[in-house]
């Protein structure tokens, strides 16, 4: 159970540093900035953070 938690974690970190290589070049609406764990797979979009 532990490895299965862990290995999704894992795929979520991987998944942020991927989108921010590859940024759409515009801003996320500032809803989806403040919820950015909720939307891990986001079509690449700049968050001033």
């Amino acid at each position: 159970m532990l490895k299965n938690i862990l290995k999704v974690d894992g795929v979520q970190t991987l998944n942020k540093k991927a989108q921010q290589k590859v940024k759409g070049g515009y801003l996320c609406p500032d809803w989806v900035c403040k919820n950015l764990e909720a939307f891990p797979l986001m079509p690449a979009c700049d968050c001033d953070v």
